[in-house]
């Protein structure tokens, strides 16, 4: 019913990953670091509600159109979700791709540490405004990232008990990146001219 904290860690499985709907826990980095996967699913079970495309019987995972591994957190009031993992290997036939969170049905407030790691095609990211937390090497080693666009949050203390903004080196080896755009209001966050990140106050080079 369980898979553990970092299970397959950096494993080399590979292509399209069906999730025993009975699972009722996955642990943080339980599938990263494994370049090949194309999706995840739940097997059997499908709840297309609200941008979901499959989930396990209870609800609490779920998984989108593009194959990324979601938990939604009904306990803290209002859903809290979180991207646990995106499929790495996930492309647009052998095209590049955008992954727009922006316009998704659901509000996704944490992306977990490495959650994009090594995502291959991903071209451009925007994330949605109420996203509060973004874990460390969220988008590392994304070679073909060249656009990333931040909204609003970034700042507080998230609902399931994580303090602040705890990312570090966010786009570390995303060699392709060449602009980082931050929303006006965002007030931790600003860009220059340049597309180079910034704290607010442009003290801190990030």
């Amino acid at each position: 019913s369980t898979i553990g904290e970092r299970a397959f860690y950096n494993s080399y499985l590979k292509g399209d990953i069906e999730i025993n709907d009975n699972i009722i826990s996955i642990g943080e980095n339980a599938f990263g670091r494994c370049t090949e996967i194309t999706s995840f699913s739940f097997i059997n079970f499908a709840n297309k509600a609200a941008g979901r495309l499959s989930a396990n019987v209870l609800g609490s995972y779920y998984t989108d159109s593009f194959g990324a591994l979601f938990k939604i957190d009904e306990a803290v009031g209002a859903p809290y979700v979180t991207l646990l993992q995106f499929p790495a290997a996930r492309s647009e036939g052998g095209a590049n791709f955008i992954y727009d969170m922006s316009s998704m049905d659901i509000v996704v407030n944490e992306i977990s540490p490495e959650a994009f790691w090594g995502a291959e095609y991903l071209e451009e990211v925007i994330l949605h405004n109420e996203t509060e937390i973004v874990g460390s090497q969220a988008f590392a080693n994304c070679k073909r990232l060249e656009k990333a666009t931040l909204g609003i949050g970034y700042y507080g203390t998230s609902k399931t008990g994580t303090s602040g903004l705890y990312s570090y080196n966010l786009f570390i080896d995303s060699i392709a990146l060449e602009e980082i755009v931050v929303h006006e209001d965002n007030p931790r966050f600003a860009n220059d001219s340049n597309g180079v990140l910034y704290s607010k106050d442009f003290d801190v080079l990030y």
